[in-house]
């Protein structure tokens, strides 16, 4: 990826280590946090490339890959299947298409 101030090729990686804040509001998705050094990180993505890149089938890979990886499984599988957010992510989802 190229700086758009130089035009070097410079790559960022950040790990956000807590997501505490979530909102889509204007076309753009923001998820706020900790990053690696406890330092609060936030990153916005425009929604249309969001939902792009991070659909439905990408949310049940992540959920199946978390599940497996649990030492908690049963709790959080539980959380997980009482969650109505999927159904409702669906039906936004359906509308859109």
């Amino acid at each position: 990826m190229a700086c758009k101030k130089c035009k070097c090729k410079k790559e960022i990686r950040k790990r956000m280590n807590d997501i505490n804040t979530f909102h889509a509001w204007d076309n753009e998705v923001t998820f706020g946090g900790t990053d690696e050094m406890g330092a609060d990180f936030i990153i916005t993505f425009e929604s249309n490339d969001f939902l792009h890149w991070v659909g439905l089938e990408e949310l049940q890979y992540i959920k199946r890959d978390v599940i497996k990886n649990l030492p908690n499984f049963e709790k959080e599988l539980e959380y997980l299947k009482n969650r109505e957010k999927d159904a409702e992510l669906e039906n936004q989802l359906n509308k859109l298409n």
